[in-house]
């Protein structure tokens, strides 16, 4: 073949060795590009719900105590923990410790331009009206008033206040917040929330409207919208199980839909010369009956006082007779149980500690700021423990 058919033939046979070669690259492509895949799906469904128990959505946890707690040392350890591994937790609920002219926590104020009338709960006397913070602020006048609350620790956008029915609602004074009234009532109390456009440090409320009955307010909790963890921390200086066992208290505490209810009580019923194990055992009892009634759903761990000593600097053993009581409650309970008494040591495990100084306060009974922060750690990893095998 000479001339035009030739060229043209010449031409063909080098498309048709190009087509080759590209339809054979595409087969050996295509065959590497599907794997055989054997799917497990048990441990499928296994991995994603451990994924979805590791990052779960929400998560409330209720810490009773006493003075151990009121100082905030111990419940900041705890809240810094949770927030390692849960970002964005929230303060939760703000007991106003400064309107009833006692010590609190320095990272958290609430101050406000007229002064308050506050009862809280008290082993003696236990007043008829208690909010949810354990602790009620009253004013009889119908003057007006203001709240300042500031957070050091972490921002927030929404505020959530608890106050009787015929109290007026508070609005921002500065910067724009919407106010959604609550419309749920619980006992005496109604919750209103504030949501802020961006997150504060410190917000300034006024009332609404003139009182004309008085105004009375159960607390303040300050959360925001991305959190994972609330923590709520209430403590009061020599409270008991008993100063707990108040129904109208334990009725508020629905408000904060608890998942883990943390109770660290015991130092002050330890005091005793001799404690009287039926009494209690049944003052521990009484206030765990009534938690169960209004959170059936929440989990409940107990932890045992911390070693501690006597005013003579002499060891007081009768805080083993309590850890001994919890711990066997916990038992027959099927409670979650904690024995920091243990953890730390003992009777040899305080002397040491003692002696070292740095960790026990003058009086033996409470702690410096390094004791209760190594404290709030040792309950902070318990509760991270249960909460992700739960």
């Amino acid at each position: 073949m000479k001339g035009l058919p030739r060229l043209l033939l010449d031409r063909w046979n080098k498309y048709f060795i190009l087509v080759a070669i590209i339809l054979l690259a595409s087969l050996l492509c295509g065959q590497a590009q599907v794997p055989q895949i054997k799917i497990d799906e048990q441990k499928t469904a296994q991995l994603v719900a451990m994924m979805h128990r590791n990052q779960p959505k929400h998560i409330s946890i209720l810490h009773l105590g006493d003075s151990h707690l009121q100082a905030g040392v111990l419940p900041q350890a705890i809240r810094d923990l949770l927030n390692q591994r849960y970002p964005n937790s929230s303060m939760g609920l703000t007991v106003p410790y400064e309107l009833s002219r006692t010590n609190g926590p320095r990272n958290i104020r609430i101050e406000s331009s007229v002064t308050w009338i506050a009862q809280k709960l008290q082993f003696a006397k236990q007043p008829t009206l208690v909010g949810v913070s354990g602790m009620i602020l009253s004013r009889k006048d119908n003057r007006p008033y203001t709240f300042t609350l500031s957070s050091k620790g972490r921002p927030f956008d929404r505020v959530i206040l608890f106050r009787t029915p015929q109290t007026p609602s508070l609005v921002s004074t500065i910067g724009y917040a919407f106010l959604s009234k609550g419309s749920q009532i619980v006992g005496n109390f109604v919750a209103d929330t504030l949501t802020f456009s961006s997150p504060q440090t410190r917000v300034y409320l006024r009332n609404e409207e003139m009182p004309t009955e008085g105004a009375s307010y159960g607390g303040f909790l300050l959360s925001n919208q991305k959190e994972t963890v609330q923590y709520h921390a209430i403590g009061y200086n020599g409270a008991m199980y008993a100063t707990f066992a108040h129904e109208g208290f334990i009725q508020q505490t629905k408000w904060l839909h608890p998942d883990w209810i943390v109770l660290s009580l015991g130092t002050n019923e330890a005091q005793a010369r001799s404690v009287s194990q039926e009494v209690f055992h049944r003052q521990v009892m009484y206030t765990l009956r009534l938690l169960r009634r209004q959170n059936p759903k929440a989990k409940i761990l107990l932890t045992t006082p911390p070693p501690s000593f006597r005013r003579n600097r002499l060891y007081n053993d009768q805080v083993e007779v309590v850890a001994y009581l919890l711990r066997n409650i916990a038992h027959r309970e099927q409670l979650a149980f904690f024995d920091l008494y243990e953890a730390l040591g003992c009777e040899e495990g305080a002397s040491i500690r003692r002696e070292e100084g740095d960790y026990y306060a003058y009086d033996g009974i409470h702690f410096t700021p390094n004791g209760y922060t190594h404290q709030g750690r040792l309950i902070g990893q318990v509760i991270l423990g249960f909460i992700e095998t739960h």
